[in-house]
């Protein structure tokens, strides 16, 4: 029988881990009886090592089954500023290029393995989004009232 995240319900490749190898929940609790399912993982065979206990990781795993440290520790700043350049100021001036731009940035963002720059990639999708629509609503505005002016 496998052992289950009681968070997540990811299977356990190692019966041993102390935390969850997709989540990081603590796996302290009782022994989930529950049947065993197919290996799910894309990177069958290929291990990474983490960087704070030393232990061999299956690839494709968030965080370590052993400590519970992050697996990939990439910040993707550079991007997470960009994004949000693009998100506010391009997509106010620019309009849909800058909506464009921003959300294909924060798409990217949103692909990468930490959990944190999920979170910058899906707000800069959603500023993007907001700007764009103010944006537009404010446009219309003063074409509206730039074109009432013309008929007195």
């Amino acid at each position: 029988m496998g052992k289950f995240c009681p968070s997540c319900g990811h299977e356990q490749e190692n019966p041993n881990n102390k935390f969850c190898s997709k989540c990081g929940g603590s796996l302290d609790q009782a022994q989930q009886n529950t049947t065993t399912t197919a290996n799910t993982n894309n990177y069958a065979g290929v291990q990474v090592m983490c960087k704070r206990c030393r232990t061999m990781v299956p690839a494709g795993q968030f965080v370590c089954p052993n400590c519970g440290a992050p697996i990939n520790e990439e910040k993707h700043t550079a991007a997470i500023v960009i994004g949000y350049i693009c998100a506010t100021v391009l997509t106010f001036l620019f309009g849909i290029f800058g909506l464009i731009a921003s959300i294909a940035i924060g798409i990217y963002l949103y692909t990468r393995d930490n959990q944190d720059v999920h979170k910058h990639g899906l707000i800069i999708i959603g500023i993007s989004v907001i700007l764009f629509i103010i944006t537009v609503v404010l446009a219309f505005a003063v074409l509206a009232t730039a074109s009432s002016y013309y008929y007195y």
